[in-house]
């Protein structure tokens, strides 16, 4: 998944990708890793993540976890007839910080998913070991 996602960054004129760093991947836990549900309905794994995260998380936060601008995601997003991006106020995406990380579990690799949270490795180790047993789901 993480190839798809790089090659559609680049063909997009997203930064390149990186693998996750070992010191965010000590923190984190790591266990079953099974292939990704193929989104065969996306042209790429970039437009999923622009299409999950939507009205989740703002414009800004999609970017910097997808190494691109803002004006490119929102092209994204408006090449697939969404409208807008809408306004998200702050303590909303503070709010869906589940429905985030459900929403891209399996599309983002850790370094990724923290840009997108804007969290600390910490926190989102803390996160899905005691919130709700999330690892475990």
């Amino acid at each position: 998944m993480f190839t798809a996602l790089l090659a559609a960054s680049v063909a997009l004129g997203c930064a390149t990708l990186q693998q996750p760093a070992d010191n965010v991947t000590s923190l984190l836990p790591v266990g079953n890793s099974p292939a990704p549900v193929p989104l065969t309905h996306f042209p790429s794994t970039l437009h999923a993540v622009v299409w999950r995260n939507w009205e989740v998380a703002p414009a800004e936060r999609v970017a910097a976890a997808l190494g691109c601008t803002k004006r490119q995601v929102e092209a994204i997003g408006r090449s697939m007839g969404l409208s807008g991006p809408p306004k998200i106020p702050a303590d909303t995406v503070r709010r869906l910080y589940l429905t985030t990380i459900r929403r891209n579990w399996h599309l983002l690799p850790y370094d990724q998913l923290l840009k997108l949270l804007d969290w600390t490795p910490e926190k989102l180790a803390f996160t899905l070991k005691e919130d709700d047993f999330l690892y475990i789901k």
